[in-house]
């Protein structure tokens, strides 16, 4: 819990920012570029833990019980049972002695912690005003806390060291049957219990120690502990059964090389299975895999970004376009990172193991394609054909929805034939308009609309036409030009609809479309 706190206000100019935005690109750079070699690093280390647990599989030797057999010297083997020692592990500081594989000692003393929380606001004109709230609370902690780097030491002050460090005894000694285990081996025994108070009989001839909880309290109070007080709990590895897969060197056991560069030298808690143990091996080796995929696709993306980063502080004058202007590079930052790092994980693969590296390389083009498809999503540009000059989609504009009509009117017991709508017919607008400066321009629209149109980009055609509708424009005329528009997308109800109100306010062209679809019905 936070006992106290204070709060300190800086500010940061647009220069200034601009300036370690710059300086970033530098360190940008470096991260990128360093991503490259832990990717592919990371993959050669899959591959050849995979080979390595493939190999181990085939030629392992699992022993029915925990005997040393001379036939077996050199091999890897598989055994279980019981891993004990005769020997007392003991720390002579406190004189604390059990028979054990392991004794723990923990040491933690109660001191001040410093506590940071910033929040950083955008002002006007691309400066930053950060505010840093620092508090400051006391809780215990193994490590030693050096003061002097507070904000604020005075009141807070830690000692300079710790009178006693956490430690760990090891028995020199474990056996499994007849093996004596090895030194790496008895480093994975970590089943660990806490050794109860009772056994710490001797603690009565340390000075200024007490039994408290489940351990050695040094302090005045341990209710109410001060800065500087420490306690002290031990830990012990008890006898425990164990499964290992080593090789059989005489009567203990080494890292089994294997030819795929590798080693296996696994110790599991419980009697487990050799199958199980590979299994649990091979999903740790997928679980590692993954962190360090993730691991490098962060430095990579995170160096995008500080290369990409001027570009928002630039954008920061005016603050919302600013934050606009950094989701969008955070976004391409995604981007770019994606596909380098598929890139380089395809490029190991291939080394490796070349049928899935050419599948990693098609995704990395198709991310790569995405990328540029999203550049140019929402870039359309009209072409209009010059001044007398007929494209095939125009061509004689003469019977250009007739398919479309004759549909509609089949739908009639007696319809003439349709000679359908001629495009060139659309209603033209004087050549003459002008625009009024950031109003809209109903004539200039249904330009645009009849341009979309004779280029075949009927949904733009229909955009323009339904702006003039919307603003009260000529909406006879624009409504009769989006129908038309309509039936080309083959929406015939919608068409008819346009054609109907055109009708109604005194388009004489919608009149006659719709005389010729059903007669009588303008």
């Amino acid at each position: 819990m936070s006992e106290d706190f204070f709060t300190e206000v800086t500010t940061e100019s647009w220069l200034g920012r601009i300036g370690g935005a710059f300086k970033g690109i530098v360190v940008g750079l470096v991260l990128f570029v360093a991503a490259f070699p832990v990717l592919f690093w990371n993959e050669g280390r899959a591959v050849k833990r995979y080979q390595t647990l493939n190999e181990g599989a085939g030629i392992l030797i699992s022993l029915p019980e925990a005997s040393v057999l001379p036939e077996n010297d050199g091999k890897l083997v598989h055994v279980s049972g019981k891993a004990v020692t005769e020997e007392i592990v003991a720390d002579t500081e406190f004189e604390v002695a059990v028979s054990a594989i392991k004794l723990q000692r923990k040491v933690e003393m109660y001191q001040w912690k410093e506590n940071k929380k910033r929040k950083t606001k955008k002002k006007l004109g691309g400066g930053k005003k950060t505010v840093t709230t620092y508090s400051y609370s006391r809780s215990w902690s193994s490590n030693l806390i050096n003061s002097s780097n507070f904000k604020k030491p005075g009141g807070h002050q830690n000692p300079d060291s710790m009178p006693y460090q956490s430690k760990e005894f090891i028995a020199s000694e474990v056996s499994l049957g007849g093996f004596k285990l090895s030194r790496s081996l008895v480093g994975k025994i970590n089943k660990s219990s806490i050794l109860p108070v009772a056994d710490l009989a001797n603690i009565e001839d340390i000075p200024d120690a007490d039994f408290h909880g489940n351990g050695i309290y040094f302090g005045d109070n341990p209710s109410s502990p001060q800065i500087g007080d420490l306690r002290i709990t031990y830990h012990i590895v008890a006898p425990t059964e164990v499964s290992i897969v080593s090789k059989q060197i005489g009567q203990s056991f080494e890292a089994y090389r294997a030819e795929a560069g590798g080693t296996i030298n696994m110790l599991n808690l419980g009697i487990v299975g050799p199958e199980n143990m590979f299994q649990q091996a091979h999903q740790s080796n997928v679980m590692w895999t993954w962190i360090f995929r993730i691991g490098g696709f962060i430095i990579m993306l995170v160096g995008v970004a500080m290369i990409l980063r001027p570009l928002s502080v630039l954008a920061d004058v005016i603050p919302f376009l600013g934050s606009i202007v950094g989701a969008g590079t955070g976004i391409l930052s995604f981007l770019i990172a994606v596909p380098f790092a598929f890139l380089t994980v395809a490029v190991a693969w291939l080394r490796y193991r070349p049928v899935i590296g050419i599948s990693l390389l098609i995704l990395a083009a198709i991310a790569a394609g995405l990328i540029f498809i999203l550049s140019k999503r929402g870039k359309s540009t009209s072409v209009s054909s010059p001044a007398g000059v007929k494209s095939k989609k125009t061509k004689d504009y003469k019977g250009l929805v007739s398919e479309n009509m004759d549909r509609a009117s089949s739908a009639h017991p007696t319809p003439p034939k349709s000679d359908g709508i001629d495009p060139a017919d659309i209603e033209k607008v004087p050549q003459t308009a002008k625009v009024k400066p950031h109003r809209i321009n109903a004539e200039d629209l249904i330009k645009k609309g009849q341009n979309y149109f004779r280029t075949g980009q009927y949904d733009q055609a229909v955009m323009q036409f339904s702006q003039v509708i919307k603003s009260g424009g000529n909406r006879k005329v624009a409504l009769y030009n989006r129908g038309v528009a309509l039936f080309k997308q083959n929406k015939k109800e919608a068409a008819l609809k346009d054609f109907k109100y055109a009708a109604k306010l005194g388009h004489e062209k919608a009149k006659a479309i719709l005389n010729r679809i059903n007669p009588g019905a303008a």
